[in-house]
């Protein structure tokens, strides 16, 4: 039986806002998002946390895994079947089944009368399975082409440049992220958490990450900081991170499931600290006359995290203007 996919360009959905953005051909498994003026160019620019590399759904340069849902046997439940390239018994890379047999007949059980040996399992494709196991109308398809954990350079125009986090960002899932100049060098750095205990047993955990730190250079880049250098050690299946205000002094909270929370404070960088107002929403910080950033002010930031709206900014700032709703703003002027 020939499968009926439902193409998702039909439908009027949120990310038909990013056609002509250049981000529009990056398809992931986004998490979380944290947004700061990361060049400095008076724009958001943003960092996405994603699946990593450190997986067996490995995609080739050009390729995409596809992903399925629908309600295959018509139980009134929804089935979700990913798939991933294997090779094949000549050496070739072709598209199969994630799960396994024994997985998939727990969900359809026409899987084990149509494949009684797993080894005939084993060498049917993906599209082959769906094809044969689909018995409704309503099958949504997606694909997913990229894995990397990314920064989104803003060029202002309503179009981005997607870069790719250094190695160390792609060991595992990424969920808490956190954006602040962390050392008071005039570059923004990164420290994101993340893991996930939950993943299928074919799959195992997501746990190789203990936590990362980035530090931005002049050059555009990020230095990967050790534990010994950081200090940032968050091991378990790690997901929120917020930053709060305890005696004038910033603490980074990271929480992970079933576990402790895991308490940071960071005694290089002098602050100074500015009480936000319900009503605002961004704030410009200059470092003199004319350069300056911008700060938007959420409610809410990262995966399911919200931090401490007060305004912490290094010694070295000269002035701060506050944008309300209105757009009208108050200087604070050093």
């Amino acid at each position: 039986m020939q499968s009926h996919y439902i193409d998702q360009s039909n439908y009027k959905t949120f990310f038909e806002r990013l056609r002509d953005t250049g981000l529009e051909n990056y398809k992931g498994f986004w998490n979380s998002i944290s947004g700061s003026d990361i060049d400095f160019d008076g724009d958001i620019d943003y960092v996405v946390g994603n699946l990593g590399n450190n997986t067996l759904l490995k995609i080739n340069e050009g390729k995409e895994i596809s992903i399925v849902a629908g309600d295959f046997d018509n139980n009134g439940s929804t089935d979700f079947f990913p798939s991933a390239y294997f090779k094949d018994s000549n050496g070739n890379l072709l598209l199969y089944p994630f799960f396994t047999r024994h997985d998939f007949q727990k969900e359809v059980i026409s899987v084990r009368a149509n494949y009684k040996l797993h080894s005939e399992f084993g060498n049917t494709t993906f599209d082959e399975l769906i094809n044969e196991i689909v018995s409704s109308d309503s099958v949504y398809k997606v694909s997913v082409n990229f894995l990397e954990t990314s920064y989104l350079e803003n060029y202002g125009d309503g179009t981005f440049n997607l870069q790719a986090l250094p190695k160390e960002a792609q060991l595992s899932k990424v969920h808490g992220i956190y954006l602040d100049d962390f050392n008071a060098d005039n570059y923004f750095d990164i420290l994101i958490i993340g893991n996930d205990f939950g993943g299928e047993i074919g799959m195992g955990r997501y746990d190789a990450s203990n936590g990362v730190v980035l530090l931005g250079d002049q050059k555009g880049g990020y230095i990967h900081q050790s534990v010994e250098e950081s200090g940032l050690y968050v091991p378990g299946d790690a997901k929120s991170l917020v930053r709060i205000v305890v005696d004038n002094k910033p603490i980074l909270l990271a929480g992970q499931n079933n576990d402790k929370i895991v308490s940071m404070y960071n005694q290089k960088s002098s602050i100074k600290r500015i009480n936000i107002l319900p009503n605002d929403r961004y704030a410009k910080i200059y470092l003199n006359d004319s350069i300056y950033y911008k700060r938007e002010l959420y409610y809410g930031n990262s995966y399911l995290s919200q931090s401490n709206r007060d305004l912490l900014i290094n010694t070295y700032v000269k002035k701060v203007d506050i944008y309300n709703q209105n757009d009208t703003f108050r200087s604070i002027i050093y």
